[in-house]
């Protein structure tokens, strides 16, 4: 999220994760340097002054992926209380928060109205909306539910509108790699899963999933979903004779960082994690300039 609000023309305050590989990435990029840290053992008091709170609380409690255990997942389904505890203690101008979308529907809807109903009862008007990548010139599909806040006080709280879809203008070829490929990312005959994913991966302009046990055709020809996850779930391309996996600055890209942006020489594995938790950046920016407007005025 830092990057797509420095887009907007913010400065980070104060950065924290709980990954400490998350750190050695964030480092490389950022003037603030990331704090490796559980966000239980920091207090609310303890953060220099900011404007806005922007946090993407664990989706693993409410995504299809996961158990869908919401509130009751232990301390990962209750950092939106820690996240609630900072509003009220440090009152900032506004925040925003990003989940899954199936937050929405968890439990029936009923963890949703918690949220609304702490939200509001904290003083602040909440807008809410499902945004997908696609929509905003980054072939990606990735929905994710966005919460902006605007604290009660401030007059144009209540007009807060999220940004309007953009019109495409980059295609996947746009940014996959055309040069000879790392060999780590080939799918050899070794593979346990060689021949169902040659059989499966044809086209040269589609992207395709192993979804543990066939390949998922994207007929949007769009990116699926990068996931933070690789058990059992690869994203794949044809190139030519050969198939293979999307290198970690093709996943970058389709979550809308530049090439500029830097990444260390960290395992495949951990990079995919990375790629796969951040949020869409160019999502971001168009967010966080129309929080901008609020905050002006």
């Amino acid at each position: 999220m830092t990057l797509g609000f420095h887009n907007a023309g913010f400065k980070t305050s104060f950065a924290c994760d709980i990954e400490p590989k998350c750190k050695i990435t964030y480092d490389l990029n950022f003037k603030t340097k990331l704090t490796v840290e559980d966000l239980f053992n920091i207090s609310p008091s303890y953060y220099p002054d900011f404007d806005v709170l922007v946090a993407g609380f664990p989706c693993q409690s409410f995504s299809i992926a996961g158990k869908r255990l919401g509130f009751e997942d232990g301390m990962r389904g209750n950092v939106f209380f820690q996240l609630a505890d900072i509003l009220r203690i440090r009152k900032p101008k506004a925040f925003l928060f990003e989940n899954v979308k199936n937050l929405v529907g968890h439990d029936n809807g009923n963890t949703f109205l918690t949220i609304i109903k702490t939200l509001n009862e904290l003083g602040y008007v909440v807008h809410h909306q499902v945004l997908n990548t696609r929509n905003y010139n980054l072939p990606q599909n990735r929905e994710r539910i966005f919460l902006v806040g605007i604290r009660r006080d401030i007059s144009s709280a209540k007009s807060f509108d999220f940004p309007q879809p953009l019109e495409p203008t980059r295609t996947i070829q746009d940014l996959l790699d055309t040069t000879e490929p790392d060999e780590t990312l080939l799918i050899k005959p070794s593979h346990k899963h060689y021949t169902p994913i040659y059989e499966g991966v044809v086209k040269e302009d589609t992207i395709y999933q192993w979804r543990r046990s066939y390949v998922r055709e994207n007929k949007r020809k769009v990116c699926p979903t990068i996931t933070a996850s690789i058990g059992g779930v690869l994203t794949l391309v044809r190139q030519g004779d050969i198939v293979r996996m999307l290198s970690p600055r093709e996943l970058f890209r389709f979550q809308g960082f530049p090439d500029s942006y830097k990444l260390p020489d960290l395992s495949y594995t951990q990079l995919h994690h990375q790629a796969g938790n951040s949020v869409s950046v160019p999502v971001i920016t168009a967010i966080a300039s129309e929080i901008t407007k609020h905050l002006n005025n």
